[in-house]
């Protein structure tokens, strides 16, 4: 990511600085980020001057056409909500140019209505937890040794399917595709995460087993732990699946219907104790680095008692 000349060049009338090249990568890989999500990630020391600093680089990179800006829709009467930015021709174009990212690869072109994009909030969401998540690494002296997003596991060799079979017969395939997965090294020892962000779009328990739901989900993350696939990627290691979600009521839910799931498992003999790799925390309007990875506010289905992420 670093030229000789990146720092001098000139683009349209703007003075480009590593700093600009950095960001204009990021929300080709991320897609979105609120301003918020860029002062994090480059400008961190969280004082007002920082803020102003960030708002101000992000209104040269829109106005030379390197970046697009999103206006939310707000509700009357509430806060104006952070602007949301995205690659732009120009910013894609000097990623070419200037990092030799393949031009195929960007997805810079603007989405119809894209304020209200549907899975747009449910992207920001996943970002803020990967930057929470580098940031208490940091912390704590971890590695975020991998991060592989929705995207790109949904391409290519990364897509899993397994097959589910019914209650009466039947079965239907399903896809492994996590909101993320990631890969974090302490000590030597390596431990495998995949994500799921549910902010309520996903009916808990729908009333036919082979439409999709979150008990679906669990079984389907149940067959592929139990698979050959698994193993060929993982060997014995136990990966864990992390639920950020919006309630401590949908916490509930999820974890009980998460364990309404084993339970009918074990009544068929199907359940090898997969159970305690469901991870379940609420999340806050910003995630909490200093928290995530070290104290006791994740739920484990089949448990009451609440476990730090990484004992």
């Amino acid at each position: 990511m670093t030229s000789s000349g990146a720092k001098a060049r000139a683009s349209r009338g703007i003075r480009l600085t590593l700093r600009d090249l950095e960001i204009l990568h990021t929300l080709h890989t991320a897609r979105y980020l609120t301003t918020p999500q860029v002062e994090r990630l480059f400008w961190p020391g969280g004082t007002r001057g920082c803020a102003k600093a960030c708002q101000e680089r992000l209104r040269l990179l829109h106005q030379h056409g390197l970046v697009r800006r999103i206006s939310l829709p707000i509700r009357r009467g509430d806060k104006p909500k952070p602007y949301v930015y995205a690659l732009d021709r120009q910013g894609a174009e000097l990623l070419v140019s200037e990092l030799g990212v393949e031009s195929g690869e960007l997805d810079w072109r603007p989405k119809t209505q894209e304020e209200h994009y549907p899975f747009l909030e449910h992207l920001l969401t996943t970002t803020d937890f990967r930057i929470a998540l580098g940031q208490a690494c940091a912390q704590t002296g971890v590695q975020l040794q991998e991060w592989v997003d929705e995207r790109e596991l949904k391409t290519g060799p990364n897509v899993v399917y397994v097959n589910l079979r019914g209650p009466q017969g039947g079965s239907v395939r399903a896809a492994v595709v996590p909101d993320a997965s990631f890969v974090l090294a302490r000590e030597g020892r390596l431990g495998v995460f995949f994500l799921e962000v549910d902010l309520k779009t996903v009916t808990v328990a729908p009333s036919k087993w082979e439409r999709r739901g979150w008990m679906r989900r669990i079984r389907t993350y149940d067959a592929y732990f139990k698979s050959e696939s698994y193993r060929a990627r993982y060997g014995s290691r136990r990966t864990r699946v992390v639920t950020v979600t919006s309630s401590a009521l949908r916490l509930r839910n999820l974890k009980r219907a998460t364990e309404v799931v084993f339970q009918q498992l074990r009544q068929t003999g199907e359940d090898d104790g997969a159970q305690n790799r469901f991870w379940f925390t609420v999340m806050a309007d910003e995630f909490d680095p200093r928290r995530l990875l070290t104290e006791p506010i994740w739920q484990v289905a089949g448990s009451d008692v609440p476990r730090a992420l990484l004992e």
